[in-house]
């Protein structure tokens, strides 16, 4: 009986249910009127939707004119789930107020966006603050908070593109299962957040092919990101900026590290466009792993592969191949 009042115990601790808090936020460079426009209208919803890019053929509806108190937008799909958002409360160009609800499994919370005029070396520009305010057993806190805290982000830097742009250049393709060979690689080891992503990676290839051209080792025709670390909960990595070889040379040049992987299958998935966006790219693929319950190879890390011209080709062009390696 004592053992069963402990396992009972234990259970309520980590489901009793705590409270959910997110609050994202980010600068667009345009009028505050432009920004609530392409939010407070959910027919504008499916050209940024930071979920939508794991299943673009998810089934969405809109009821009502979808920008006035009692609009509805729902979806319902295979890998992302099904749920609907509801207008609740809209004060124009300044707040608004929805009632999120999810359907499988089924909860409920409160979300909603402020907007906040900012003039920006001389012109204007909105802060925007997306946020959401639930429940969640108390076990889900910390990685529900942490993953959707990116979701968030990565919303909002796509609402972010479409308003500035009129475009998001940003497009996942599912290429699935594949083999791939054994690699040899060097490179330069950093850390850094997941929002300096770029400019860290930037970085990190400027020293490689500076230590590259210093040792006379010949460019190779494609380019890896190795990720030794990744702390979704403190949103940093430890990657490797590196290059494949056929050999590992004897002596490193100073500053870099080598590293191998064995044969392995993998999962693919090809983000075309901004690097802003490629965590579009690493968001389908986790939700496409889960859905069809592949396996994770921990032994082996996971990689992204770009041509060495990358940076030359029209943004719209550039491909990053992801691969998460599966058992």
């Amino acid at each position: 009986m004592i053992l069963f009042l402990i396992i009972g115990g234990v259970v309520f601790v980590f489901m009793r249910p705590v409270a959910l808090e997110i609050e994202r936020s980010a600068t667009i460079h345009a009028p505050v009127e432009e920004v609530y426009a392409k939010v407070v209208d959910f027919n504008e919803w499916t050209k940024w939707s930071p979920w939508l890019v794991a299943e673009p053929t998810t089934p969405t509806e809109v009821k009502g004119d979808g920008k006035s108190v009692g609009s509805v937008y729902s979806w319902n799909g295979k890998i992302i789930g099904a749920g609907e958002l509801e207008h609740q409360v809209i004060d124009p160009n300044k707040a608004l107020d929805m009632e999120i609800r999810f359907f499988k499994p089924e909860s409920s919370s409160k979300v909603g966006f402020r907007f906040d005029k900012q003039v920006v070396d001389g012109k204007e520009a909105t802060q925007v603050t997306w946020y959401m305010d639930g429940k969640i057993p108390s076990m889900l806190k910390t990685m529900m908070t942490t993953f959707l805290s990116i979701d968030y982000d990565r919303g909002l830097s796509m609402l972010k593109a479409y308003v500035e742009n009129g475009k998001i250049e940003s497009k996942v393709e599912v290429i699935g299962t594949a083999d791939r060979p054994a690699m040899k690689y060097i490179g330069v080891e950093f850390r850094c957040k997941i929002e300096e992503v770029g400019s860290a990676y930037g970085k990190a290839y400027e020293t490689l092919k500076s230590k590259l051209t210093s040792a006379k080792i010949p460019f190779p025709q494609e380019f890896v990101s190795v990720y030794n670390e990744i702390d979704y909960q403190n949103r940093e990595f430890v990657a490797i900026a590196s290059c494949p070889v056929e050999t590992i040379p004897e002596t490193l040049p100073e500053g870099l590290v080598s590293g191998e992987m064995p044969g392995h299958s993998a999962y693919q998935v090809d983000h075309i466009g901004s690097f802003a966006h490629l965590g579009n790219g690493w968001f389908t693929g986790q939700h496409h792993l889960r859905h069809k319950k592949l396996k994770k190879r921990k032994k082996v890390k996971q990689y992204e592969l770009y041509p060495a011209n990358w940076e030359e080709r029209p943004v719209a062009e550039r491909t990053t191949r992801i691969f998460f390696p599966i058992e």
